[in-house]
C-alpha cells in the first residue's frame, strides 16, 4: 500500500513540475534598431501587363469589379487578401497594385 502511494505522488510531483510554466523573460527596450525591410524588386511597375494579370487571374474566380468602384485605400485592403489567394508573385502584385491605383476613384 505504502509503495502505491508513493509511486502516486511521485507521479502528481513529476505531472505538476513538467506542466509549470516556465519563466520568460520580458524585454522592455532594445539594445539595437531593426533595420527597414528593402525592397527586392526596384523595378517600375508596368500598367499593362498589371492589367492582363487583373483580367486573367482575377476573372478565375469572380467577375471583374471596376477598378473606379474603390478608392486607393480600399483597394489597398482587398489586395492584402487576394493577392495571397491568387498566389500572384511580387512583380505581379506591383504591376496590378499599380494598375488598379491608376484607375481608381480619387
Amino acid at each position: 500500500m505504502k509503495t502505491i502511494f508513493f509511486i502516486l505522488v511521485a507521479t502528481s510531483v513529476v505531472a505538476i513540475t513538467a506542466c509549470h510554466k516556465k519563466a520568460v523573460p520580458t524585454f522592455t527596450t532594445r539594445s539595437i534598431d531593426i533595420p527597414a525591410p528593402t525592397k527586392k524588386n526596384n523595378k517600375a511597375p508596368d500598367l499593362e501587363s498589371g492589367k492582363n494579370t487583373f483580367t486573367a487571374r482575377c476573372n478565375r474566380c469572380h467577375d471583374l469589379p471596376d477598378p473606379a468602384r474603390y478608392n486607393s485605400q480600399r483597394w489597398d485592403i482587398i489586395l492584402s487578401s487576394m493577392t495571397l489567394k491568387a498566389k500572384l508573385s511580387q512583380d505581379e502584385t506591383n504591376n496590378v497594385t499599380a494598375y488598379l491605383k491608376a484607375n481608381c476613384a480619387k
